[in-house]
């Protein structure tokens, strides 16, 4: 589960916002009988330049949210739901959620993987559904 998430509000140059969000799966080995696994998370907020073509960063980012419903080898299902408050922020990554298996087949399986990221801008804002 990967890939990039755009979305845009304003008809002209001039009042034209952006957010883009980044969702990720990684684990990694790191010894010879245990894995760590996480969920991160990328997310920016961009307004369109009034001289010029580009986008530029702005501090207009709002909240990223969560909900993970998730088993690991036969065990209990476990979900995990939360907010995090990225007021005021422009650019930011970090962790959603993590754990640790005893080997592959005890690496989670994803029932429910839902992330909104939101930023202020425009009369409602901007909202990514992943």
């Amino acid at each position: 589960m990967s890939g990039e998430l755009q979305a845009q509000i304003g008809s002209k140059p001039k009042d034209k916002k952006k957010l883009v969000m980044d969702v990720w799966y990684e684990f990694f080995h790191d010894s010879p009988t245990h894995y760590q696994w996480s969920v991160r998370y990328r997310i920016r907020a961009e307004d369109k330049d009034l001289i010029g073509g580009g986008w530029h960063p702005v501090n207009k980012l709002a909240l990223i949210s969560y909900n993970f419903k998730y088993t690991q080898t036969g065990a209990a299902p476990v979900t995990a739901t939360a907010s995090i408050n990225l007021s005021g922020q422009t650019d930011t990554s970090g962790l959603l959620i993590g754990g640790q298996a005893g080997n592959t087949a005890a690496l989670p399986v994803f029932v429910i993987k839902h992330v909104k990221g939101e930023r202020f801008g425009g009369p409602s804002g901007i909202a990514i559904n992943w």
